[in-house]
């Protein structure tokens, strides 16, 4: 709209600096060019009902132009669309390159722990003393009611001489 005003003071500007009077460029406001059987005509605005086609056409151009905007706009908005998928699209295998390389780094951790504490108990088991301080067992322990104390492992073994 403000367009279409500046364009009008800036005819109105031309046509004084031509030489038209205020009076002369009201008067040719006052017209209209209508199109009828192919050629134009100026007419009073008080006429300008004869031109049935223009309104139509007007309309018509009115409509296409909606319609181109909306193409235009609809175009935008997909070529965005599409960048933000594609924005989106890297953050995800980024994210998920990086959640893969620390499931990697937790294992290799857990792995390293385990074999840690396994050493930790081989070597705390090294450094224990002997049990040789124990007082043998003298409950029967097995089914011929027979303790280990009882047991002579000389009996068990015969080595030739008795």
């Amino acid at each position: 709209m403000e367009q279409a005003s500046l364009q009008e003071f800036r005819a109105t500007q031309d046509l004084q600096n031509c030489g038209f009077t205020p009076e002369s460029i009201n008067a040719i406001r006052a017209t209209t060019v209508i199109t009828r059987d192919g050629t134009q005509h100026v007419v009073p605005q008080a006429q300008e009902h004869l031109n049935q086609g223009r309104k139509e056409h007007t309309e018509a151009r009115e409509m296409e132009a909606a319609s181109m905007n909306i193409e235009v706009e609809f175009a935008n908005q997909q070529r965005m669309f599409s960048r933000f998928k594609q924005f989106t699209d890297s953050k995800i295998m980024n994210l998920e390159s990086n959640l893969t390389t620390a499931i990697t780094q937790i294992k290799e951790m857990q792995q390293t722990m385990l074999t840690l504490k396994s050493n930790q108990m081989a070597q705390h088991t090294a450094t224990m003393p002997a049990k040789e301080g124990r007082a043998p067992v003298t409950n029967m322990i097995d089914r011929n009611k027979v303790a280990p104390s009882e047991v002579q492992v000389e009996s068990i073994f015969y080595c030739g001489q008795r």
